[in-house]
């Protein structure tokens, strides 16, 4: 039924347009309808309506669709470009000049767009910056070694928040947590450096694992920006909880509020469920986080609040 009324819909447009632009056309300058420019427009028309119905149809190809057609444009104007100057009147070669200076800067944009895109750049690209200083503390907690790794973002008030972080850290589940604040790590805190962890690192570096880690949490601000432009629409909100669960162990995003956001890791598959029981926990203790009403706690803007313990 849906199908019927969106096919007559069309043909309707199809043929009330040409229609409708030819008798304005006629009315403007006074001449008889002409039935030759009407085709023409219906020919557009038409034209138009076979594009939207292909680009329906390749919904999961459009954007590599437009990419290329962006590149064939850019290189047809190129070569316009080019063309105008060689043959064309001394005089115009300004404009020669600045249509081949167009084509060329929309090949490059279409040609480095259709890169990113395929090769998985964009992701790698979209965290890149500088290098940053950083300043490492350990502390003996539980019978374990922290390192408390502090970023030029850091404030005097995340202190607290470090300390629960440290508190949770530990050999059996959480290895690593980091805080982010406006996609930048504030602190990272992390048992790697313990014997008790060797068995997960063959020959690999711990200090190339901890950036690793350190950057996924940076890249998980970029992923969920986007997943969160396609949520919008199940009117269910932003996304405030994620695991991602790999072959061995996972990676765990938790929304605290605004640009402000958890992670952690665990390399134990057996202790999944475990850290994800402690990272609520923790992420709770942070700020309000909500539990989809279970608790009675109230939807809408979640705000901030630090657990104090009295003592």
């Amino acid at each position: 039924m849906q199908y019927s009324r969106t096919l007559v819909t069309s043909v309707a447009v199809l043929v009330a347009v040409p229609i409708c632009v030819e008798l304005l056309i006629s009315y403007i300058k006074s001449e008889p309808y002409s039935l030759v420019r009407s085709g023409a427009v219906l020919a557009g028309v038409a034209a138009v309506l076979v594009i939207v119905v292909a680009l329906r149809s390749l919904a999961r190809q459009l954007r590599l669709l437009l990419e290329f057609s962006l590149l064939v444009f850019g290189f047809v104007t190129t070569v316009a470009g080019v063309y105008t100057i060689v043959s064309e009147p001394r005089d115009i070669d300004v404009v020669g000049m600045t249509v081949c200076g167009l084509g060329l800067l929309i090949t490059a944009l279409a040609g480095y767009s259709i890169y990113v895109d395929r090769s998985g750049a964009e992701f790698y690209f979209a965290t890149v910056e500088t290098a940053m200083s950083r300043t490492s503390q350990r502390f003996a907690d539980g019978g374990h070694e922290v390192l408390l790794t502090t970023f030029p973002s850091y404030q005097p008030n995340d202190n607290e928040v470090a300390e629960l972080c440290r508190a949770a850290t530990d050999t059996g589940d959480l290895h690593f947590a980091g805080y982010y604040v406006d996609g930048r790590c504030r602190f990272s805190v992390d048992v790697l450096d313990d014997d008790a962890l060797n068995r997960f690192f063959r020959g690999s570096d711990r200090t190339i694992r901890r950036a690793v880690y350190e950057r996924a949490g940076r890249q998980l601000s970029w992923t969920m920006a986007r997943l969160n432009s396609y949520l919008r629409r199940m009117d269910g909100g932003i996304l405030i909880r994620t695991v991602l669960d790999v072959e061995q162990g996972a990676l765990y995003y938790y929304w605290i509020d605004k640009n402000v956001y958890l992670t952690g890791v665990t390399m134990d598959q057996s202790k999944v469920l475990d850290t994800d029981d402690k990272l609520r926990r923790l992420a709770n203790a942070i700020g309000y986080l909500p539990h989809g009403g279970t608790l009675g706690l109230p939807l809408g803007p979640r705000i901030p609040q630090v657990v104090q313990e009295d003592g």
